[in-house]
């Protein structure tokens, strides 16, 4: 996913790989990455501290998310921290929800 959605849309990524369970600072390490757009792909299942990773989002003016849940539910935690517009733009291979929010 990482690799496709990025052609849809014409752009040319630079990735960084981050163990966000283990790396008491990647917030600041991610951060000084300075992304244009945040790619949270398969991601959000995964951590222990999701409202951390939540917050650290919304710092961001995009992201693009694949949930696990449905799309109202995905929509509801992206813009608990930072009030957006949230448009589904694909399901994945394994019928979970493709979103960009863009923050207000």
């Amino acid at each position: 996913s990482a690799k496709l959605v990025p052609e849809a849309y014409g752009v040319r990524p630079s990735f960084k790989q981050v163990n966000f369970d283990t790396d008491p600072n990647w917030e600041e390490g991610l951060a000084a990455f300075k992304p244009d757009i945040v790619f949270a792909l398969n991601v959000y299942n995964w951590l222990t501290d999701k409202e951390r990773f939540l917050r650290f989002l919304a710092r961001f003016p995009v992201v693009i998310l694949e949930g696990h849940d449905d799309y109202e539910t995905e929509v509801e935690r992206l813009t608990r921290y930072a009030p957006g517009e949230c448009r589904l733009v694909s399901v994945s291979e394994r019928g979970r929800p493709l979103l960009i929010c863009t923050r207000s």
